[in-house]
């Protein structure tokens, strides 16, 4: 079985405008309103590409209701711990429809206490088996510690749990030290880490070895329009972008590279089969509006605009 966990699921609610103006009144044209978060999105883009999981994830007030809406509507089974006080949070996207843009205000989320971080750690561990695929995945609201996805990823390692962690800052340094078996940061997460850019190959394969030797088995840094770079234990790198994008919005298109890449994991695809799928699922994603999943299909449509590039281990 494959869990997603989510500490801080949002409510995303999308504005398109004609031409955003700071310091301006700007009329909107069109309103999505959308139950999400980096490990729902992982689990919705999972059932896209046929597979089932679990969505774990603290909600509060009525926002909250409209993550559980959202999972009830797109079939995935779930289990939300429901917070005494506080609301899940609003984050606003604003898409520029003549610039192609968005624009991003997110909310930190409602404060969390001591015994809400342990009810929800007893129910993740509490439903593992050996085998399974845990994704720890997003920012981490007020009140939990940095060092929570660490203690998660310990815990279901002893269980024999496959453990994938995609988070920034201190949360995913400390993340990776509880030795999880596959991560996914973007260009600035990963520098961040790494302590230097990575705007050229030579850092960005540095940065990857270090991941390896981290222990990673497998190690993905996305890049955006310039798509992403894969290492795996004991292969080469896999370079992987779209030959061209007509992006609509780059809203978690990471959370559905990532579901791509676990897919293929599951399915046993080799690393170039895995980098050429992961992208064109991201790049699917972004030609479409707010944060909609795109579906098998769109993604099968696009596998022959990826250019790969193979750089075997010396």
């Amino acid at each position: 079985m494959i869990y997603t966990l989510t500490m801080n699921p949002a409510v995303d609610r999308t504005v398109t405008v004609s031409r955003f103006e700071a310091w301006a009144t700007n009329r909107v044209q069109d309103v999505t309103i959308e139950g999400r978060g980096k490990g729902i999105n992982v689990s919705l883009a999972l059932k896209e590409f046929g597979l089932e999981s679990l969505a774990f994830a603290p909600i509060g007030g009525a926002e909250g209701e409209i993550i559980r809406e959202a999972l009830q509507q797109a079939g995935i089974e779930h289990n939300l711990y429901q917070l005494q006080s506080g609301s899940t949070r609003v984050n606003i996207k604003i898409y520029d429809k003549e610039t192609q843009i968005t624009t991003e205000v997110n909310e930190p989320g409602p404060h969390l206490s001591a015994d809400d971080c342990k009810a929800i750690s007893d129910m993740v561990l509490d439903a593992l088996r050996p085998g399974d695929i845990l994704v720890c995945a997003g920012s981490l609201p007020p009140g939990v510690p940095d060092d929570f996805y660490a203690y998660v990823i310990r815990l279901a390692k002893q269980k024999d749990v496959f453990c994938v962690l995609d988070a920034s800052g201190e949360p995913f340094r400390r993340g990776l030290a509880a030795g999880p078996h596959m991560a996914k940061p973007n260009r600035s997460e990963a520098e961040a880490w790494f302590g230097q850019s990575l705007s050229t190959k030579t850092a960005l394969m540095d940065c990857l070895d270090d991941f390896i030797n981290l222990g990673l088995s497998l190690a993905i840094i996305s890049l955006g329009k310039d798509g992403a770079v894969f290492r795996r234990a004991g292969e080469g790198i896999v370079w992987a972008a779209a030959a061209s994008c007509d992006a609509r919005s780059t809203v978690g298109c990471g959370d559905v590279m990532l579901a791509a890449s676990i897919s293929a994991v599951v399915q046993g695809k080799p690393l170039v089969d895995l980098a050429r799928f992961a992208t064109g699922a991201a790049t699917a994603a972004a030609e479409q509006p707010g944060t909609a999943v795109p579906d098998s299909d769109a993604v099968e449509a696009l596998l022959d605009r990826v250019n790969v590039e193979i750089r075997q281990e010396e």
